[in-house]
């Protein structure tokens, strides 16, 4: 099953939902606005972000992996900030 993350940032503590490809909230909480912080909670989800960033830690440790996942995460939420776009909770494309 797919999940979808969003995280709502601020200097203090972040704010991160989990919804399953229907769109229903499979976890939600609050965290510190750091990079540990932040892999923790993912760490403790078994989810395919989970799976991905431990396929990274297998190979290069466990550091780079934590880099890696906020990287991810950082990317995609740039991207939808720049490109003004809302949140899907599908695979659909988007219609250029």
């Amino acid at each position: 099953m797919d999940y979808y993350a969003g995280i709502d940032v601020s200097l203090e503590q972040s704010s991160i939902c989990v919804v399953d490809a229907q769109g229903k909230i499979f976890r939600e909480t609050k965290v510190a606005s750091e990079p540990e912080e932040l892999a923790t909670f993912f760490r403790g989800l078994s989810v395919t972000l989970k799976r991905w960033a431990m396929e990274i830690a297998k190979r290069r440790g466990m550091k780079r992996a934590i880099v890696a996942l906020a990287r991810k995460l950082a990317t995609v939420l740039h991207r939808m900030w720049i490109d003004e776009t809302d949140f899907r909770f599908g695979k659909e494309v988007a219609a250029a």
